[in-house]
């Protein structure tokens, strides 16, 4: 019990010398910001590459889409090994045909779509597409920290759509003015070229004339920096929400990894009242400290935990929750100086 008592308060405390440096700041997407861009790009900037895979359900096809989720996913994949440093995750519904073709904008589908994606792109920059989406899924973005980008805030991603009939035309352009692209069919129409295009000869064709210009594809690692972006972590507290009404769904995700090597992650709650309690495999919370998860292998990818997903009860105290997540080493006491991996959230219950 003194273990507990003590997990939590240390953890602050790490967590508070973690953040004393200041952070990294996004930068402006203003005019100066785009000259500056655009000097260095003569010089070997890195170019970063946004792929918009999805047109809107109902509009023309001009292409062939990725109609289904596996398929979708599949392509992502493919993006992100050819060089595609962003993808803009559009909410596919898992039961998307080419006959049947839709979106499902609910939160779960969004929550499902990013597991997957990060299961086969573990680094790559996430920008959200939250068209049609209700506030329930812009909350639950605005609580993910890893997502970078999302449609409430575009002004703050500064590529250059290569949107309609002059698609061709805004790639070269882009690229030999120094700045950066989303391409794909959900902007893209235009093809001057033999066949029907996909998003990978929208891809591909970019990244040649990338070459012959002499600019270098930019990693997710280079474009964070370019960006501005902070640098991935390896585990994320996702509540949907960081206000919660008694009665209301409330849940909290876990995303971990990549991890190289053994480990185990633990997950502590603070109520208003000081009490603290661990959550365990079966998403329910106890007292002592257990962990949610452990891998004798490490993880190669991304694993998206859901820790607890209930509705808040009437007799639920009102206030502020603490939740502290921390990895550590697999065969050691999860001592707070020893973690390798920390993060916090903070959810107020009315």
């Amino acid at each position: 019990m003194k273990a507990v008592s003590r997990f939590p308060i240390l953890f602050f405390i790490l967590c508070g010398c973690v953040s004393v440096a200041p952070p990294t700041e996004r930068a402006p997407a203003g005019t100066a910001t785009r000259r500056a861009e655009k000097k260095v790009a003569c010089t070997g900037l890195p170019f970063i590459i946004e792929v918009a895979l999805l047109p809107e359900p109902g509009s023309a096809m001009s292409g062939e889409i990725p109609a289904r989720r596996r398929e979708y996913i599949e392509e992502i994949k493919t993006c992100a090994q050819i060089g595609a440093a962003m993808v803009r995750l559009q909410p596919i519904a898992a039961e998307s045909l080419p006959a049947d073709y839709r979106f499902d904008r609910g939160v779960n589908n969004y929550r499902a779509l990013l597991r997957d994606v990060l299961a086969v792109a573990p680094d790559i920059i996430i920008d959200c597409d939250l068209g049609g989406a209700g506030k329930e899924v812009e909350e639950w973005v605005r609580c993910n920290k890893r997502i970078e980008f999302d449609s409430t805030r575009e002004e703050d991603n500064p590529v250059t759509v290569a949107v309609g009939q002059q698609a061709m035309r805004i790639i070269r352009e882009a690229i030999s003015g120094g700045g950066h692209l989303r391409l794909g069919l959900h902007d893209s129409s235009a093809w001057p070229y033999k066949g029907t295009p996909g998003n990978l000869d929208y891809l591909r064709q970019a990244i040649s004339i990338a070459r012959a210009a002499r600019r270098p594809l930019a990693t997710p690692a280079e474009a964070r920096e370019i960006l501005g972006l902070p640098p991935i972590t390896n585990i994320y507290a996702v509540p949907n929400s960081e206000r919660v009404t008694r009665g209301s769904i409330f849940f909290l995700d876990a995303i971990v990894g990549p991890i190289d090597g053994p480990f185990k992650a633990y997950g502590i709650i603070v109520t208003p009242s000081g009490q603290e309690l661990s959550f365990t495999k079966r998403g329910k919370l106890a007292r002592g400290i257990s962990p949610f998860i452990g891998r004798r292998r490490g993880l190669k990818s991304v694993s998206c935990e859901t820790l607890t997903e209930t509705v808040i009860k009437p007799r639920i105290s009102p206030g502020v929750y603490k939740i502290y997540l921390g990895l550590f080493p697999l065969y050691e006491q999860p001592i707070p100086r020893r973690a390798f991996g920390i993060a916090m959230a903070e959810v107020t219950v009315q």
